[in-house]
């Protein structure tokens, strides 16, 4: 055994594969994007939802298992970036992230437009899960105020972003796996 292989495979034991170190850097440049620059780009009162969007389209590529960690130190970070309640983001993007990446191993990865729905999909349960943990947490929310004036423009929004997010992912997940993903 080489002196190579035998290095790729300590690590690779120790979860210490060098697309850990870049994903975590993905997710610190993307959630420093979320929180300082897309609060100025708005449509319909919604500003994209990248690391949602981020962690869908990853486990749409990788499956739930591959998601989740992404869902979790993802949605630590905007927890600590934000005003949102401490766990409240890294809970719900897990949840959705584990229910999103449920068909990764069918159709999804194969299809374009499949990923594009299941993003809208994702967009509008994280919205309704997230606001029903604040009113848990004790935060009023005005029901059908909120359905259209949050959840329909940030599923809008997100479907839109979508795109920007999943074909980079894709090149990149390709990158890792040798996998020719069609289209």
């Amino acid at each position: 055994m080489s002196p190579a292989t035998s290095d790729r495979r300590w690590r690779a034991e120790r979860g210490l594969e060098p697309h850990w170190y870049l994903s975590f850097a993905l997710l610190v440049g993307i959630a420093l994007i979320q929180t300082t620059l897309a609060p100025r780009i708005t449509w319909l009162g919604a500003k994209p939802d990248l690391m949602l969007v981020t962690v869908v389209c990853w486990g749409v590529l990788q499956g739930p298992m591959a998601s989740l960690p992404w869902a979790f130190a993802g949605g630590l970070m905007i927890d600590l970036l934000s005003g949102a309640p401490f766990g409240a983001t890294a809970l719900t993007l897990m949840l959705v992230s584990y229910l999103s990446a449920l068909g990764e191993a069918s159709l999804l990865r194969f299809n374009f437009l499949l990923p594009v729905a299941v993003v809208a999909l994702a967009s509008a349960v994280y919205n309704v899960l997230f606001l029903a943990l604040l009113q848990v947490l004790g935060r009023p929310i005005a029901w059908q105020t909120a359905l259209w004036r949050v959840v329909l423009p940030a599923m809008l929004i997100n479907t839109l972003a979508m795109p920007l997010v999943y074909v980079p992912l894709r090149r990149w997940h390709r990158r890792l796996s040798g996998l020719s993903l069609g289209w």
